[in-house]
């Protein structure tokens, strides 16, 4: 499976640029559903996937030193 598997993507344009918005569903069960939807990140296509991989791997290198620290 690809990096970004569980990342969704929305394009749009604005201004004839086009533009990118990575975004995740987290869902909190229990007698109300919840959705959250985390927003990682907003720009233009230009190196888009790439930027978004490596915000990915350093959230997740943080969120591992958090734990460790528990």
């Amino acid at each position: 499976m690809g990096d970004l598997q569980s990342i969704f993507i929305f394009k749009f344009r604005f201004n004839k640029q086009e533009y990118l918005i990575a975004y995740k569903f987290s869902k909190c069960d229990g007698k109300i559903n919840l959705i959250w939807i985390n927003f990682y990140q907003i720009g233009s296509h230009e190196n888009f996937y790439t930027e978004l991989k490596r915000f990915l791997r350093q959230e997740a290198v943080l969120r591992q030193s958090e734990e460790e620290e528990k």
